[in-house]
């Protein structure tokens, strides 16, 4: 059993080869995703995608598509691309009523399983290495806030 810690999700996606998965919430809740490699057992990134109706991964796995569709929202229709690691790649905004947003369907066995690349695994060391050092402050036991010194 593994734990992916607590979060506002409602919304579990794996990808097709099964490796990576998005844990979101969506619908009544703000669009705010994480992308986990289940392999490694580590968060790879996370994005977001306010007001999406449409979200599914990519028949190869490595990228993630998300669409705020019409008539679900009569405004503000969209598509995002994401990579497996949650960054954004590519959205087009504003777009007049759009009806209906999908991958082009392709063979299961098309794609080879891919881990997740190194620069990828990196980022996420270097976030994880940040997050450390914050949590453990300068050491004064002073309390800063705001952007200026103490």
């Amino acid at each position: 059993v593994f734990s992916y810690g607590s979060g506002s999700w409602n919304t579990v996606e794996w990808a097709p080869h099964g490796r990576f998965l998005c844990l979101a919430g969506f619908g009544s809740l703000a669009g705010q995703m994480e992308f986990w490699d289940k392999a490694l057992g580590k968060k790879l990134g996370s994005g977001s995608a306010r007001c999406a109706i449409y979200r599914q991964f990519s028949p190869c796995s490595r990228f993630f598509l998300t669409a705020v569709t019409y008539p679900g929202l009569r405004m503000d229709n969209e598509i995002t691309l994401f990579k497996y690691d949650g960054s954004t790649l590519f959205r087009e905004q504003k777009i007049n009523q759009l009806y209906q947003c999908e991958w082009r369907p392709s063979p299961k066995n098309k794609w080879e399983d891919r881990s997740a690349s190194p620069d990828v695994i990196d980022a996420m060391a270097a976030r994880e290495e940040a997050a450390k050092q914050a949590s453990k402050g300068d050491g004064s036991g002073r309390t800063c806030i705001g952007g200026g010194g103490a």
